[in-house]
């Protein structure tokens, strides 16, 4: 699957202003916990891998794949999903290569547990978009972001930027990359 969206940070005034604004239908709790090599070999290359639990539903192995192309600020990223049964301290590179149908000339055998982000989603649907205001908590830090993911015209989701007054910043850091860029601070 091809995700589409855009991703905003925002401080904490803009948050509780949205917040207030938009009407939400549905307020759920996930938890990531992110994987990779000791020395950030998949993230280093624009791949997510994460184990997504939802509400305490069954988790989700997720790897998400950037596609490199970010036209006037969408980000574009190749999914792949497997429900698992677990929250693991490893993940075999034999499993991650199996669900992305691809293989990896790697020394190391699994990827590790690096530490989770939890992140209070509240959601909305509006013209075709989904509008997701988030409030993620990571590495005793605490940050903001409002996505807008859209299928295949982004024409809905910058009428609906635009009405929030909210800018599209040229790039942004997914949550992978911030949670990884402050662990990497705190070493």
């Amino acid at each position: 699957m091809i995700e589409q969206e855009y991703k905003i940070l925002l401080d904490y005034e803009q948050y509780h202003k949205l917040k207030k604004i938009l009407s939400f239908s549905e307020e759920r709790v996930q938890k990531n916990y992110y994987y990779d090599t000791k020395d950030f070999y998949f993230s280093d290359k624009g791949i997510t891998i994460r184990i997504r639990s939802i509400d305490g539903l069954l988790p989700k192995l997720q790897i998400k794949q950037s596609l490199g192309s970010k036209q006037y600020g969408v980000k574009c990223n190749k999914e792949y999903e497997k429900v698992i049964s677990t929250i693991v301290d490893s993940i075999e590179i034999a499993t991650l290569e199996e669900v992305m149908g691809e293989k990896f000339n790697l020394e190391y055998s699994k990827v590790i547990n690096l530490g989770y982000l939890t992140t209070t989603r509240l959601i909305c649907d509006i013209k075709n978009c989904e509008i997701a205001l988030d409030k993620n908590e990571y590495l005793n830090k605490v940050d903001y972001e409002l996505e807008i993911e859209f299928d295949n015209d982004n024409h809905s989701a910058l009428e609906i930027l635009e009405y929030l007054g909210v800018k599209i910043p040229y790039s942004i850091l997914g949550k992978n990359k911030r949670f990884i860029q402050e662990l990497k601070r705190q070493k």
